[in-house]
């Protein structure tokens, strides 16, 4: 599977943070650092001279690990690139393990590298449900002004949704369109999510008919969130996504230097808050919410991948289509092994952060059933 060379997250690692809305709980910044740069092997001295954004939202509470939910699938999950995994069971939590040798437990903040696209989906499907957006067959244009004078002021929502606006160009590279987004280099400090869009003078080709994973589209949903709600991405995720499922916590989201969310990567939760984002969902699916019904339609209209990974062969809204238990289920991946795998026939939500980059090909990848059967 073909991801972006380029991850968000990585820049956290030394970035200028504007004032937060509350400090790093517990996590001293250092010890957060240095738990990131496990993610990668990217080059340090490149993001030490970024002064990246980032967005907090939440409260001070500590979570606390349960050192007796440690064993009963350690088959599946003790590798060592593997910092958390949780498992999920009727909204129970049935098993969780952290690397110890990495210092990682409970109250850990762990990014989710591409799960940030997932979680920019939800925004979307929650401005859907308020009205705020009265179909995804209307154009993004009629919703911004700067859209409006974009390439995408024609593409229907539900086409940048799915990757399919036809708007970048397969195998481009996305360095320029990222370091101009998020302020590398000589940018540094004056990242820019709309001077990166203007990159993309027009649509390579039409809309809905080609899947295209690039960092372009996901960077629409954050400007289309913003202006129509006039709070950036990642609060209205905080305050319509995240309390919704957790009453109490703390969310991270990288942004531009503009305040735009940033939601190609970049977001930070703990092990238990992206198993429970994923279990909401589920049951949002489950029931027949308005959200759930958003991220059903997303999956019974998925778009071609063209990939040959039997597991990533289609891709709904922001999120993967994999067959779990005989029957098309959403999974939300992302970069090196994170991943939240939803059964809903059997009502289990498994997460997984690892930082190995060659993760996407392991056997918990391939043999999700064969797990979630035990």
């Amino acid at each position: 599977m073909k991801f972006i060379k380029i991850f968000i997250l990585f820049s956290i690692f030394s970035m200028t943070i504007p004032k937060p809305s509350y400090a790093f709980h517990g996590d001293n910044i250092e010890r957060f650092l240095s738990i990131m740069k496990s993610y990668s092997r990217y080059d340090i001295t490149r993001v030490t001279k970024s002064k990246v954004g980032m967005q907090s939202y939440g409260d001070r509470t500590k979570f606390a690990s349960d050192p007796k939910l440690g064993e009963p699938y350690d088959e599946f999950f003790d590798d060592k690139f593997n910092l958390a995994a949780i498992v999920l069971k009727n909204g129970e939590v049935l098993y969780e393990r952290y690397n110890q040798e990495k210092e990682i437990n409970a109250d850990t903040g762990l990014g989710g590298m591409s799960i940030a696209k997932s979680g920019a989906a939800a925004v979307i499907g929650n401005l859907v449900c308020k009205g705020k957006i009265k179909s995804l067959d209307d154009l993004a244009g009629n919703y911004s002004d700067f859209l409006k004078n974009s390439p995408y002021k024609d593409i229907k929502i539900k086409n940048i949704l799915r990757m399919a606006s036809g708007v970048s160009k397969p195998g481009s590279s996305e360095g320029r369109f990222i370091a101009t987004a998020l302020g590398f280099g000589k940018l540094s400090g004056k990242g820019s999510v709309k001077n990166a869009l203007n990159l993309l003078k027009e649509p390579y080709t039409s809309q809905g008919k080609r899947f295209n994973y690039h960092a372009s589209d996901v960077l629409v949903l954050s400007i289309l969130a913003q202006e129509i709600a006039n709070k950036p991405l990642g609060q209205l995720f905080y305050e319509n996504i995240y309390l919704d499922f957790r009453k109490e916590g703390r969310l991270h989201w990288v942004s531009d230097n503009e305040g735009v969310t940033a939601p190609i990567s970049g977001m930070v939760m703990r092990a238990r808050d992206w198993a429970f984002f994923g279990h909401y969902i589920m049951q949002q699916m489950s029931t027949n919410t308005c959200l759930g019904k958003f991220f059903k339609y997303g999956l019974e209209n998925a778009v071609l991948t063209g990939y040959s990974d039997p597991n990533a062969k289609k891709f709904g809204f922001m999120s993967w289509v994999q067959d779990i238990n005989g029957s098309p289920a959403l999974t939300f991946r992302g970069h090196a092994g994170q991943l939240i795998a939803m059964d809903p026939t059997r009502n289990i939500v498994v997460y997984i952060a690892s930082f190995d980059k060659n993760y996407n090909f392991g056997r918990i990848f391939r043999d999700m059933d064969e797990f979630l059967d035990k």
